[in-house]
């Protein structure tokens, strides 16, 4: 799942990335407005308004969101509507419905992997190309629509929004292991300890390491239940290294 983690990467920490080379605010607006699908357009007044809090780059975020029908664009636009303050229902329930669609795919992995849980490079798996057949989407699209899957869970998970638990607790069971550490990710964000057993019992039909990378998710919850989770399935030295490092931080930061 490769691809799948560098978007993932990009979306959530560094979104400069995508949305670099601002022009002017007029400029950016004027060019979404005119390519409202485009990621980098409607980005770029994303960018604005986290800068300035312009009213017209909010106004503008609106409008766009009305304008536009790609998945990923509206999804960000929704996003930053909720982190600040619009609480209009369309907004969250734009999201849930995407992320539904990604917890009740019934979507083969598109990878096959070992017993261990490591992908088998270059191997599609036959069960996930029968499945696109099947419903008679090209290999190409199909794939790209399930590698978003993870993102789209992600994307809810970020809109922090206790009505959101219900279906990232569903989310837990799904056989796309990505999907369900951005559950887990959301459920932490969310303070959500009574989800840790409800993990705690799904990590046991993974494969080691991809359980160990749902485990590892687990870490994000402040507390005491999650130290078993990680001594049992997270045998990488240096990754459990850097985990104990991150909480040691997270700690040492609320503790100011």
């Amino acid at each position: 799942m490769k691809r799948l983690e560098t978007f993932v990467v990009i979306v959530t920490c560094c979104p400069t990335l995508l949305w670099s080379q601002l022009r002017t605010p007029s400029e950016a607006v004027a060019s979404a407005m005119n390519n409202p699908n485009d990621l980098n357009a409607v980005g770029q007044v994303i960018a604005e308004f986290n800068r300035t809090a312009d009213t017209g780059a909010w106004l503008a975020l609106k409008t766009l969101y009305g304008k536009s029908s790609a998945r990923l664009v509206r999804q960000n636009l929704a996003l930053i509507l909720l982190q600040h303050g619009d609480e209009d229902k369309p907004y969250l329930e734009a999201l849930i419905e995407y992320a539904r669609e990604a917890v009740d795919t019934t979507a083969p992995l598109p990878i096959e992997y070992d017993e261990q849980g490591v992908a088998i490079s270059g191997r599609l798996a036959e069960g996930f190309q029968r499945w696109c057949e099947a419903k008679n989407v090209e290999l190409q699209e199909c794939s790209a629509m399930v590698y978003a899957y993870p993102v789209d869970v992600l994307m809810l998970a970020r809109a922090r929004n206790r009505k959101a638990i219900p279906l990232l607790r569903r989310a837990l069971g799904v056989e796309n292991h990505a999907v369900v550490e951005m559950a887990v990710r959301g459920l932490a964000s969310l303070d959500d300890t009574d989800s840790i057993p409800l993990i705690a019992r799904q990590l046991t039909r993974f494969r080691p390491k991809l359980a160990e990378s749902v485990a590892a998710a687990t870490a994000e919850f402040d507390d005491p239940r999650v130290a078993p989770l990680l001594d049992r399935f997270v045998a990488d030295g240096k990754l459990r290294q850097e985990i104990d490092q991150a909480i040691r931080k997270r700690h040492n930061r609320s503790d100011r």
